[in-house]
């Protein structure tokens, strides 16, 4: 980084980021508290260590952090008690994002681990993230929630002692609300019924009894 001041352009002086993960762009003006300019900054590093690349290489070890954390809070659950807790993780650090909703930003873990919202094709693959990690047996996939629907959805499967059920914590992200009434259907086999998989042959077979050990 170096500070080109205008009072002498050609003199460049060393400056300290606190945080260079902030800059995005390669000039940048330079204020005093007083409101006086003082210059411009401009970045010079290399391509390949942009602040961008550097914030994705830091968001990738906060998220590493966060899974580490998780695997080592759900080590000695059961398989049901580490699926109510990747569901209710997810319903209480992330939002759907109904701004950007087809947005492909906010469809990536990176989203739910660092940005906090996303939809639903980002809980999906976070959630199978967390349970690969946690020894949980799961897939992410997609379909319809109700026959005829115009926009598909993706959520996952999981396997709890040699049975496989739906798991959509989409339901959890959008109220993030334990007390709202419909806060764990995404857990509960009867009010997914009406759900549809693409290719439903690829995938072992559903069943819709009760997650044992999850609500129960």
């Amino acid at each position: 980084i170096t500070v080109l001041p205008e009072s002498d352009p050609a003199k460049e002086v060393e400056v300290k980021i606190t945080y260079p993960e902030t800059l995005i762009n390669k000039y940048y003006k330079l204020v005093n508290e007083d409101g006086t300019d003082t210059g411009w900054l401009e970045y010079t590093g290399p391509i390949d260590a942009t602040p961008l690349k550097f914030a994705s290489e830091i968001g990738m070890l906060r998220i590493e952090r966060i899974i580490d954390s998780i695997k080592r809070k759900t080590k000695n659950m059961t398989d049901g008690e580490k699926v109510l807790y990747v569901y209710e993780w997810i319903g209480d650090h992330a939002t759907y994002d109904r701004l950007f909703t087809f947005a492909s930003k906010n469809q990536s873990i990176y989203n739910v681990f660092i940005k906090h919202n996303a939809v639903c094709a980002g809980f999906s693959k976070t959630a199978s993230v967390i349970f690969q990690n946690i020894g949980i047996e799961a897939y992410s996939v997609t379909g319809l929630m109700n026959p005829g629907d115009s926009v598909g959805h993706m959520w996952n499967i999981v396997k709890i002692e040699d049975k496989y059920y739906f798991f959509d914590s989409t339901w959890a992200a959008s109220r993030n609300n334990k007390d709202a009434e419909d806060y764990y259907f995404g857990l509960i086999p009867i009010e997914m019924d009406s759900y549809s998989l693409d290719h439903p042959d690829w995938y072992p077979e559903i069943s819709y009894e009760p997650l044992p050990g999850v609500l129960n």
